[in-house]
């Protein structure tokens, strides 16, 4: 994200943590603990202070808050990434949130097929395929095709997918099939999302609201620095990340809830390498853009992919 939009994250982050601003506890390098961010600049702890000390009066889960509300305005907020190709071996990045598949390239994102715009996913080896309604022009469907790096990935994608689209776009998932031929003989994955939805998790939360509910924070682990040969190296354990995901099936779905303010500014992101992050804002509408050489585009009545998921959106 921008610099000084990583500043202000980090400062609600440090009055969460530390509480109010003051020159009692807090002198110079009370920051040296913390590691913000990959790479961090000298000035930054000294930028994140001055910001700390406007925030006096802040509650934790006010700075919390505010916080939240600063990153869901960030182009990647809640879009999940996948290195991939496309039929011209250009790389290119297909990003997955809540409201459809987006596609980036050199760090812009270049086009935006939303959940009620695309009617099947489906995957075969390594190539990942998304097949578009017809427009009213066209006497045919879209389909478009990518390359993954390898099966794992593509297979990753597109339960990414599946995942996100049940999670937004249904009340509920879709119960496993119990016909016995089906469950046996049907090609394919049999993966489908089993947890709740965001229908079901606004009403799970609501039916077990409670105001007085003690919340407690446990303090962030500060980070562990060593001096060798005069110079200071961090040593940060970190928890790997596994790419394993869990499996689930296909969907029809729900009409959308309301669209929060989502920004379509062109995504430039400072930094090498550019990670995936949770899931955000809701997006029903289409960006109309230009069709762009990047895709192949395939048209065709019907798809023989042997994993596919069939998208239906009600009117």
């Amino acid at each position: 994200c921008p610099y000084n939009t990583a500043v202000l994250l980090a400062s609600y982050a440090v009055q969460s943590e530390l509480g109010d601003y003051n020159l009692t506890d807090n002198f110079p390098g009370y920051l040296s603990d913390y590691s913000f961010i990959p790479g961090q600049p000298q000035d930054f702890e000294k930028e994140i202070a001055k910001l700390h000390q406007q925030h006096i009066g802040l509650s934790p889960a006010e700075a919390e808050f505010s916080y939240l509300s600063t990153a869901r305005t960030l182009e990647l907020y809640g879009v999940e990434l996948h290195y991939a190709r496309d039929q011209s071996n250009n790389e290119i990045m297909i990003g997955v949130m809540s409201g459809g598949i987006f596609i980036y390239k050199n760090r812009v994102r270049i086009n935006t097929f939303t959940w009620l715009k695309i009617i099947k996913i489906s995957f075969k080896c390594k190539q990942f395929f998304i097949q578009l309604r017809k427009e009213l022009h066209e006497s045919r469907e879209t389909l478009l095709g990518f390359n993954m790096v390898n099966y794992r990935a593509c297979k990753n994608l597109w339960k990414a997918c599946v995942e996100h689209h049940t999670f937004f776009r249904l009340d509920r998932p879709l119960p496993p099939q119990k016909n016995f031929f089906a469950h046996y003989f049907t090609l394919g994955s049999k993966f489908r999302y089993c947890g709740r939805t965001e229908v079901q998790s606004v009403q799970y939360g609501k039916e077990r609201a409670n105001k007085d509910r003690v919340f407690a924070r446990s303090p962030s682990k500060p980070l562990a620095r060593k001096l060798i040969s005069g110079m200071d190296w961090e040593v940060v354990s970190r928890n790997s990340l596994s790419d394993d995901r869990l499996e689930t099936q296909s969907l029809p779905s729900r009409s959308p809830p309301g669209t929060p303010n989502h920004r379509n500014s062109t995504f430039i992101q400072e930094g090498n390498r550019l990670r995936p992050s949770s899931v955000g804002h809701l997006v029903d509408h289409v960006v109309h853009t230009s069709p762009s050489e990047v895709f192949a585009n395939h048209r065709s009545p019907s798809s023989t992919q042997a994993n596919s998921i069939i998208l239906e959106s009600s009117p």
